[in-house]
């Protein structure tokens, strides 16, 4: 396949199916729409692992694409059929980095909380895949094919992290509507009150996907960031992206259950059992304490699997604390951006998927 005339239209091909599973552009929006459905239909398609293919796939197959090379020459990385395994990794890159920017500003603008949550799965699985296909491009460039199974180990790492709070996200989701029978955030004022446990949880679970230490989900970041950092550009674009992502998750757990401009506190017909506390419990002291242990891992990974680039980016700790304040300074006081007349027609483009609707 690498080695032919059409292979980088044939790789292309062969990972079109796995790309679409995992919700990356431009397959996004299936993935958006299937989570608005009832709670146990996001759960079984996240329990089946299938927004989770198009990274398995990259996993399973990268290593072989690099065998097959080495079964066509002995030296694999000058080899003139390299050029079409570095476009294939970097239109790979380019279509994860599109997906995270996509889906982390349609997060930021929606007001359904599952559609806040589906588009953060898309953007997570972008990440895993950027970390394997940058690895496998690494791996082309410096002629080191220890960069291909450190994206690979990294891409494996936030598929864990990912799995652990997006999981507990979505259940606390789930109570949440369950008790304000309103799937919309905002709905309830004061909610924290309510169902302080709840908002506890999803709390920390959100400080997952927003890179605070010392959570699972801050390591798992860190490393992505190591990897980018060969690029200056692509660097940039994914401290962009962690920027974002603390600022709409923190967004969505404000209005949830802090905002309390629509009046006073009301009261519901459905309670929280406490069986609902019990797995997002135990996945959050997981997140808490594997994020802890993560340095020892590390450690493990490195002497072991003989990878490199497990390091934490202090730049994308100090910009990810800045989205997280922002968030809190801009939502906690009852701001309504959508309010904003002058802000409707781009907040409309983002949330229609950077589609221009006229409202004349």
């Amino acid at each position: 396949m690498v080695s032919s005339p059409f292979g980088l239209a044939m790789l292309i091909l062969f990972f079109l199916g796995g790309l679409s599973k995992s919700a990356q552009f431009p397959f996004t929006q299936w993935l958006v729409t299937a989570m608005t459905g009832p709670t146990p239909v996001s759960a079984l398609i996240h329990a089946a692992t299938m927004v989770n293919l198009g990274a398995m796939l990259t996993f399973l197959t990268y290593p072989y694409i690099f065998i097959q090379m080495n079964s066509l020459s002995s030296d694999v990385f000058s080899a003139s059929y390299g050029t079409t395994l570095i476009a294939f990794f970097s239109v790979m890159v380019g279509v994860t980095i599109l997906t995270a920017l996509f889906t982390s500003l349609n997060a930021l603008v929606s007001n359904e909380q599952k559609v806040i949550l589906a588009n953060s799965t898309a953007d997570q699985i972008s990440l895993i895949i950027l970390s394997s296909s940058l690895g496998g491009l690494l791996a082309i460039i410096d002629g080191n094919l220890i960069y291909l199974f450190s994206g690979i180990a990294i891409g494996l790492f936030q598929m864990v992290a990912h799995g652990i709070y997006k999981a507990s996200l979505f259940m606390n989701a789930g109570s949440v509507i369950h008790y304000t029978e309103n799937r919309y955030v905002g709905s309830t004022p004061w909610l924290y009150r309510k169902l302080w446990l709840v908002f506890v949880l999803q709390l920390i679970a959100a400080l997952n996907l927003a890179n605070v230490p010392p959570l699972i989900g801050f390591w798992a970041h860190s490393f992505i960031s190591y990897l980018t950092s060969w690029n200056l550009s692509l660097d940039y674009l994914y401290l962009v992206l962690e920027f974002l992502g603390a600022i709409y998750i923190v967004r969505y757990v404000v209005k949830t259950f802090l905002w309390g401009s629509k009046g006073e506190e009301g009261e519901h017909g459905h309670g929280v059992h406490p069986l609902m506390y019990l797995s997002p419990l135990v996945l959050v002291l997981a997140s808490v304490l594997m994020g802890v242990v993560s340095p020892s891992l590390v450690v493990f990974l490195s002497t072991h699997f003989f990878a490199k680039g497990f390091q934490f980016d202090t730049t994308e700790l100090i910009l990810s604390v800045i989205g997280i304040l922002i968030a809190f300074a801009v939502f906690l006081r009852g701001t309504d951006l959508g309010k904003v007349q002058a802000l409707r027609p781009v907040i409309d483009f983002l949330y229609y998927g950077w589609v221009y609707l006229s409202h004349s």
